[in-house]
Formats: C-alpha cells, sequence, structure tokens
C-alpha cells in the first residue's frame, strides 16, 4: 500500500509531524511519501494512492491561506480517495480541521480522521514580546510526537481493515472563528507590515523564494515581494542570516523551528 501526505509547513513543525506519521505508517508496511507543497507542488497523481494525508499549520485560527493555495491546485478526483488531515497550531486551532476536512471532501477525497497537535508559537509578532508570546515552549515534544505515531498506527489499521466511515468534526463556537474568517491575506499582509531586505546581509540564498507557497517572492537578484504575499511569515522566520525584517518587528520574534529539529 502506498500513502502521500502533502504537507505545507511554514517553520517546521507541521513538517516534523508528517514525518514522524510517514515512520509510523512505513513500519507497518505502508510506503510514505511526505511531498513539500512549497517545493514540490504536484498534486495530479494522488488518486493514484491508497490514502492521501494533507497537513497545514494553524494561522489566524483556521488554516494556513497557504493551504487554501494547496487545495485550489490538486483537481478532483474521479474516484473517491481516503484521506486523513492534521494541523499545528499555537494553542487554538479552532475549526481547522473541520475547514480541511470541508475544502478536500469537495475534490471528492474521504476524510477518515484528523489531529490536532500544538507547537510553539511561531507568529513574530506575539513573539516579539517574549516568553509570553512564545506559547508552549518546546511543543510538540517526544511526547506530542509517540501521540502521532499511535494516530498513525490508528490510520493504518483503518487502511487494512478498509474502514472508509468519514470523520465529523465538531464545529466550536469561538469568537476567534469569527474573527479568523475576516483575517484574509490582505489583513495579514498588514500586520506584517512593510518588508524589507538588509543587502549586507543577504546572501541570494533564495530560501524565501523556495518556501513560499505563495509564489509572492522573487530574486532580483535580492527578494522582492509581491501582492501575491499571503502574511505567513516563512521568509521572516526562515532567512538564515536574518536579511529580512519588517516595519512592524524589526528583526525581533523569529522562530527558529522545532526544538527537537534544532537538537538534531
Amino acid at each position: 500500500m502506498r500513502c502521500v501526505i502533502v504537507c505545507y509547513s511554514t517553520t517546521g513543525n507541521t513538517r516534523l509531524v508528517a514525518d514522524r506519521i510517514a515512520i509510523a505508517l512505513g513500519q507497518r508496511g505502508i510506503e510514505t511519501h511526505v511531498r513539500d507543497a512549497a517545493r514540490e507542488p504536484r498534486f495530479d497523481d494522488l488518486g493514484a494512492y491508497d490514502i492521501v494525508g494533507f497537513g497545514t499549520p494553524t494561522m489566524a485560527w483556521k488554516p494556513s491561506w497557504g493551504f487554501y493555495e494547496v487545495v485550489g491546485l490538486v483537481p478532483r478526483q474521479e474516484n473517491l480517495v481516503p484521506s486523513f488531515v492534521f494541523c499545528t497550531s499555537g494553542g487554538q486551532p479552532i475549526n481547522t480541521l473541520r475547514t480541511m476536512a470541508r475544502l478536500v471532501t469537495e475534490k471528492n477525497f474521504l476524510v477518515i480522521d484528523g489531529l490536532e497537535v500544538t507547537a510553539e508559537v511561531n507568529w513574530p509578532v506575539a513573539r516579539q514580546f517574549g516568553e509570553k508570546g512564545q506559547g508552549s515552549v518546546g511543543k510538540p515534544d517526544e511526547g506530542d510526537l509517540e501521540a502521532v505515531a499511535s494516530f498513525a498506527h490508528k490510520i493504518a489499521d483503518r487502511l487494512f481493515a478498509k474502514n472508509w466511515k468519514a470523520k465529523v468534526f465538531d464545529f466550536r463556537v469561538s469568537a476567534l472563528h469569527v474573527i479568523g474568517k475576516r483575517a484574509g491575506p490582505k489583513e495579514l499582509r498588514r500586520v506584517m507590515g512593510t518588508k524589507r531586505v538588509d543587502r549586507k546581509r543577504c546572501i541570494q540564498c533564495s530560501t524565501c523564494a523556495l518556501g513560499c507557497v505563495a509564489r509572492a517572492i522573487s530574486l532580483r537578484p535580492y527578494p522582492a515581494f509581491s501582492k501575491r504575499c499571503i502574511g505567513c511569515w516563512a521568509c521572516y522566520n526562515n532567512c538564515p542570516t536574518e536579511a529580512i525584517t519588517t516595519t512592524v518587528t524589526g528583526g525581533r520574534g523569529r522562530y527558529r523551528g522545532p526544538a527537537l529539529r534544532r537538537r538534531e
């Protein structure tokens, strides 16, 4: 059996979860490939897999706009394809899984289960104020990843049993859900302020452009930002030389990825 996980990750937490799911499924004899949606945007072969996973970070209490971009590129499947969804968040995913399930169901995927994983806050606007803005520091930890593996084994059990009952995600009533619905790319860009590039620091490595799922960054030869920007902060957080700054945060509050990966 084969599985592909379409993973959109801005700073590595969602990718960490995807990789752990892939390892656990592999232990069950399910060949699993994790596909980075920004660097490997191929979606025309998803129907050839026995099951497809979709992963995204939560931003503004809903799936990142990058995930909307990704699903928009996925063709509607001719036959119903089993799938699962998962998200990472700073602790308030609200209705992220429910929205993810709705979006992929519209493309003829049958969502059989979902998983929420708490991660350290990676939003520089909050992080610039220190520990209080960083949320669950050190998350996800090994205990969280053990739960991720258990989730994957449950998916494997259902795959082998051909138990294709759709998962229903209950609606969570929250004011944050309403606020999130009103936060589109334009509003998220405004919160970032104006992005600037320090040419003395920039090494033109293309990390920012390659990791931009919205294809909003071009090198001329230094990074230039278009209005396609969805305000995800990936370029700011991932710049290896901290050359990218904004008028809102300066260079403060950067998130360097999962603590577990930093220790590897």
